[in-house]
């Protein structure tokens, strides 16, 4: 099963403890699916995963607040941004070094000892690549040898003109012995206790089995045993208490020869047959609700009220059931429910199972569902898909929709203004304010009807203004959506400005956007820097510098590139602005471009 990121995992049940942070689940493998970060959906509410227990457990961000769900469907939702963060994999291999310094770890040896530059005090060394068996434990800083297996080698039972190695060893009289020299000939082990020491010794004789019970037969020859022999005779059975060889049973039965063990019992009376349930009828009629009544056979089982269905013999996806009565040789039938069409003469009767309320044939592909729509809602499915976007600088009211299941916002802050260049007319320089910061992207994924409430205020941030060399620009604004109890339910921050540049000072560029509130954040990326140059003559030349920082929806503007030009402004959404460019000909201030503004996608999910 993959572990990738937006796949899902839903083996097994979960249930949640109203008040509890703590959600356990069965028949799971959660060590290996789930981790920090990713999201349990659990009919309607999607909860974020704050740590991962083991198979079975896992820590959930904040207290099950609602009612306990005991042993429910779920899903996971793996959206952890560990799952495409290279940092993970620093963090096993330094689990699995952890591991290998750990005491107790074993070490198994290829050559004749291990290697003395390997291992720390606690752990083992074993090796196995050859005939013997030797085991060292690493103390006081180095290996020390712990000793070599004896037994190597087991030959089977013992033989007179086999030669034993020492250490080998042979079984004899259901024992099995070492040998305790080598060269060992001719010395049988029970009686040499110099060449052969006791290892597993034979055990005692178990009980004696009964033997099982046979018919009796003349000529025989019965014993007592132990085991006894047992016979069984007219129904009854009996123990052989006197050994013989039969003759005939009712004679060596009053000889005491035999005991009773179990008598045959008195034949009871036979019972009366009753009435079946099943049936046939050959009545011609085309399958339809309402009554329909078929002639049958007398006598069958069936009582007035019980709910029988009528099947085609030829094909049983055509069928009619309902309350019956019956009488004599007429089953009629009140149809409520059918299957299939088509007029039939072949009819099977079987007694059928009341319907639930609202029972759904598998054939009709829920096309008797009552209410899609609402159906849908109780099984917490969407059905449509809602996108609203805010794209212009202001304060707006987002009212959900009234079928909302739940949903993602995703916005991004404006952008800072880029730096402006100050006036001072000294000649022969290049100077090239930074650009302004990109404002931060933030995401808000699965809040539900409840996060937002009736209605939810979003606002979406101008982008910041240049500087103009004489003052100082200003950063993004702030782009969020707050519920109408004042929570914030996504928020990201505008981008810095550029600072100024000016003869002998290079201002630096605007950072990107930071912090705010959501689940998946996206620090603005930082303006380009500034550029300062002194000249040797009045040459043109003016470098590639002071671009703003860019978002996924917008460019970042050009720093200027002329002799007094201001920069340009963000592109699109978010971006920050352009540093202003100067030759410093002219005592002029060259202001940067403006930010970007803000941007506010929220996507519903409705049942309807």
């Amino acid at each position: 099963m993959s572990n990738s990121f937006g796949d899902t995992y839903n083996t097994g049940t979960v249930t949640l403890t109203n008040g509890s942070a703590t959600a356990v689940f069965a028949g799971t493998l959660l060590s290996t699916q789930a981790e920090q970060g990713d999201i349990i959906y659990v009919q309607g509410s999607l909860i974020l995963v704050d740590s991962v227990t083991d198979d079975t457990h896992l820590v959930i961000d904040q207290p099950w607040a609602a009612a306990t769900l005991t042993n429910v469907a779920y899903t996971l939702l793996k959206w952890s941004k560990s799952r495409y963060d290279p940092a993970i994999t620093q963090v096993q291999i330094r689990n699995l070094l952890t591991f290998y310094d750990a005491v107790g770890f074993f070490y198994f040896v290829e050559g004749s000892t291990p290697d003395p530059g390997v291992g720390v005090d606690g752990q083992w060394a074993l090796k196995v690549n050859d005939a013997s068996f030797n085991l060292w434990f690493h103390t006081g800083g180095s290996w020390v040898a712990q000793g070599t297996a004896l037994l190597t080698t087991i030959t089977g039972a013992w033989v007179s003109t086999t030669t034993y190695a020492q250490n080998s060893a042979a079984s004899f009289g259901g024992s099995l012995y070492r040998s305790k020299v080598a060269g060992n000939l001719n010395n049988q082990p029970d009686v040499s206790p110099t060449q052969w020491e006791l290892i597993v010794s034979k055990g005692d004789t178990g009980p004696a089995t009964l033997n099982p019970v046979a018919a009796w037969v003349t000529a025989h020859s019965y014993v007592v045993g132990p085991p006894a022999d047992y016979v069984s005779n007219g129904g009854s059975s009996y123990e052989c208490l006197v050994a013989h060889t039969s003759g005939t049973f009712a004679t060596d039965l009053a000889a005491g020869k035999w005991g009773l063990v179990a008598q045959v019992g008195t034949a009871g009376t036979n019972g009366t047959n009753a009435p079946t349930y099943g049936g046939t009828s050959t009545t011609s009629l085309t399958i339809g609700t309402g009554a329909q009544a078929f002639t049958t056979q007398a006598g069958l089982a069936y009582q007035n009220g019980a709910r029988v269905r009528a099947s085609s013999a030829a094909n049983t996806s055509n069928w009619m059931e309902g309350l019956v009565t019956y009488s004599g040789t007429t089953l009629t039938i009140t149809v409520d429910k059918v299957g299939g069409s088509g007029t039939h003469a072949d009819w099977n009767f079987n007694i059928a199972g009341a319907p639930g309320a609202g029972d759904l044939i598998s054939s009709n592909n829920l096309s008797d569902v009552v209410s899609v729509a609402t159906a849908r809602t109780n099984l917490a499915v969407f059905g449509r898909i809602k996108k609203t976007i805010f794209a212009s600088v202001g304060t707006f009211t987002f009212t959900p929709d009234p079928h909302l299941l739940y949903g993602n916002i995703r916005m991004l802050a404006p952008g800072g203004g880029g730096g402006g260049v100050a006036a001072s007319g000294a000649a022969l320089y290049i100077l090239i304010a930074g650009g302004g910061g990109a404002g931060q992207y933030q995401e808000k994924i699965g809040f539900v009807p409840s996060d937002i409430g009736a209605s939810a205020t979003v606002t979406v941030g101008a982008g910041g203004i240049g500087a103009t060399g004489a003052s100082v620009g200003t950063a993004g604004g702030t782009t969020s959506v707050v519920n109408a109890s004042s929570v914030t339910v996504c928020s990201a921050t505008g981008g810095s400005p550029g600072a100024n540049t000016s003869t002998g000072t290079a201002g630096g560029p605007g950072a990107g956007g930071s912090g705010g509130t959501g689940d998946l954040v996206s620090q603005g990326q930082t303006g380009q820097g500034s550029h300062y140059e002194q000249l040797a003559s009045a040459a043109t030349k003016f470098p590639n510098a002071g671009k703003g920082g860019s978002t996924f929806l917008g460019d970042g503007g050009l720093g200027g590139s002329g002799a007094t030009t201001a920069g340009h402004s963000g592109q699109g959404y978010g971006a920050g602005g352009g540093g202003g460019s100067s030759n410093q000909q002219a005592a002029t201030n060259v202001a940067g471009g403006g930010g970007a503004n803000g941007w506010v996608e929220i996507i519903e999910f409705c049942s309807q």
